[in-house]
């Protein structure tokens, strides 16, 4: 489930970057709008992979077989 998300998410980021780059020489409202959208995005994405890292090295400390 996370996978599908987190590559969702990282495909709205950057369309909404380039999108909103691009948006600058048409429309600044809807580049004003785009550049929300990238902000929001990219803030969950860092979010889910900072949960995963933690997840990551919880699984690490639990390990049995470190040190052989």
């Amino acid at each position: 489930m996370y996978e599908k998300t987190k590559y969702l998410i990282i495909l709205l980021t950057v369309t909404s970057q380039i999108g909103a780059i691009v948006a600058i020489f048409f429309n600044v409202t809807l580049a004003i709008a785009l550049a929300i959208i990238y902000g929001i995005s990219l803030i969950s994405l860092i979010t889910i992979f900072i949960v995963e890292r933690r997840k990551e090295k919880k699984e690490e400390i639990n390990y049995d077989d470190f040190d052989y």
